[in-house]
Formats: structure tokens, C-alpha cells, sequence
């Protein structure tokens, strides 16, 4: 694992990933993202991924997830 310490306001690039990541909030015990991310990369919480989607697959979830949606 890559650990990163960042102020708000600084990014973390992914170009392989066209992915950017910045420091949107801190408080005490929580940290805020924001992410710019093309529509082809998918993005998951944790949370997300440990759940057992009731149709065997993850699709359920990625309208969700969708901004677009």
C-alpha cells in the first residue's frame, strides 16, 4: 500500500488511470475526496464490494454510482 499525506486542496494524479483525486475536507476522524474519473473507470466504496448483490453480479450497484445516472 501507497501511503499519501496531502493538505486540502492537493491532488493525487493517476495518469495511467486518467484519475485525480484531491482533498476536499478534513475533520476530525473523517477525510472528504472528490475524484475525477473518466466514466470508464468504476469506483467502488468497500462497503460496496463486501455486499453480495441479490443478482449474483454488481450491476445493481454502478447506477448508484453513476453520476450520470
Amino acid at each position: 500500500m501507497l501511503v499519501f499525506t496531502r493538505k486540502i486542496g492537493q491532488r493525487i494524479f493517476m495518469p495511467q488511470l486518467g484519475m485525480t483525486v484531491t482533498v476536499v475536507e478534513l475533520t476530525v476522524g473523517r477525510v472528504r475526496l472528490g475524484s475525477s474519473t473518466p466514466p470508464e473507470v468504476a469506483i467502488y466504496r468497500e462497503v460496496v464490494c463486501n455486499q453480495k448483490p441479490a443478482s449474483g453480479t454488481y450491476r445493481a450497484y454502478e447506477g448508484d454510482l453513476d453520476p450520470g445516472a
